[in-house]
């Protein structure tokens, strides 16, 4: 028994260190206009870490990426911070107990509406606490139209929410053996 808890602690330590340092490469490849990249990938990777874990564990991980971004990535913590909160929403929204992905109307439609709201409260936030202006070139691309910024942030959210869906998946057929063997 204490060698069969050993070697899970050890997954888990492995699959927690293998999801931070992805997740962090992300971030450091992934800045400026090519940061959406990083919404289409940290999400499922947290989501997938999450699911055969110990809240603990994935509350170990989140602070140590929380810690590492707001250290040497301090204007990508808002974006960072809506990242884990898609990550929860993946993983308790659309993930099932057997972590079959639940893409009913409903929950794709919730999803969507995070994505949106995670995305325009990082770019009004990154404008005012970093004074990077995000959200007046996204008003300059729009041509000044509310409704096109909706559209652009729609489409953003939805291509999120495919990716995150199609990644998500696409983690946990790859990793499933591995993380079967882990602890809840």
């Amino acid at each position: 028994m204490r060698k069969e808890q050993a070697v899970n602690k050890t997954r888990t330590i492995t699959l927690a260190a293998f999801v931070l340092s992805l997740c962090i490469i992300c971030i450091m490849l992934f800045r400026g206009s090519m940061s959406i990249m990083s919404s289409l990938l940290i999400p499922p990777l947290i989501a997938v870490f999450s699911l055969n874990q110990k809240k603990i564990y994935w509350l170990y991980v989140t602070l140590g990426l929380i810690l590492t971004v707001s250290v040497l990535f301090n204007t990508q913590i808002i974006f960072v911070s809506g990242y884990i909160l898609l990550a929860l929403a993946l993983r308790y929204l659309m993930a099932g107990r057997d972590s079959n992905i639940n893409t009913g109307f409903f929950n794709s439609a919730a999803y969507i509406i995070l994505s949106m709201a995670v995305i325009i409260l990082g770019i009004m936030l990154t404008e005012k606490v970093f004074l990077i202006p995000l959200h007046s070139m996204m008003l300059r691309i729009s041509g000044g139209k509310l409704v096109v910024y909706t559209g652009i942030i729609f489409v953003e959210s939805a291509l999120i929410f495919i990716s995150n869906i199609m990644i998500f998946k696409l983690l946990f057929s790859k990793l499933k053996k591995f993380m079967m063997g882990v602890e809840r």
